[in-house]
């Protein structure tokens, strides 16, 4: 129980817009790693470089850094961590905003090494951020494809629903589904057991 009130002890709300310094963060490493190329293979999620190089740093730094294959994998990934980051930092604080944010998108990261997976981009910590938001504001109103209306409470059971179906069949794109359901996972957990708050119980109610 000590180590549970130790985890859940308040942060004092402060408010320095942090979402928009993680927006800018992401923008200037995606036109540095075009003019530094050994940066993007330095901050990259390269399972082998990390255990046989030990970037040990990598699972955590990926988050920050968008291939360069196309310029949609930024642009979308900002965009949702404005739509969801800015309201979900303006109700928790920018600190706890950001420790949800970094643990989240880490702790995805890890997983990925675990399964021996290269991956670059912020998509599972702002899965988690599409989570927190969810549980906040369940019954909000979101656009999906800029055109449907849906419950943000709907809109995640259904990203749930649609990344494990495409974990399975949808093998020859790069879009990281594993990573999306674990940047819902940990962000769930970290709902639970530092906010108190199971964002399940929130999805489901009537």
């Amino acid at each position: 129980m000590r180590i549970l009130e130790a985890l859940r002890k308040p942060i004092r709300y402060s408010f320095f817009y942090a979402t928009f310094w993680l927006i800018g963060i992401n923008i200037f490493l995606y036109f540095l790693t075009f003019i530094n190329i050994s940066l993007y293979r330095l901050l990259a999620l390269y399972s082998s470089d990390v255990f046989l190089k030990g970037y040990f740093w990598q699972p955590f730094t990926y988050m920050f850094i968008h291939s360069k294959l196309s310029i949609t994998h930024i642009l979308f990934n900002m965009f949702g961590l404005f739509v969801f980051g800015f309201p979900l930092e303006k109700r928790l604080g920018s600190v706890e905003f950001l420790l949800l944010y970094l643990f989240t998108g880490t702790a995805t990261g890890i997983i990925m090494l675990l399964f021996g997976l290269n991956v670059v981009g912020a998509s599972g910590a702002i899965f988690g951020l599409v989570l927190g938001y969810a549980t906040f504001y369940p019954d909000s109103t979101l656009l999906l494809g800029f055109f449907i209306p849906i419950k943000a409470r709907i809109a995640v059971i259904l990203f749930v629903v649609l990344s494990v179906i495409l974990h399975f069949i949808d093998r020859s794109s790069n879009i990281g589904h594993l990573g999306h359901l674990a940047g819902l996972f940990f962000s769930s957990v970290y709902f639970i057991v530092r906010l108190g708050i199971n964002p399940v119980r929130v999805l489901f109610r009537k």
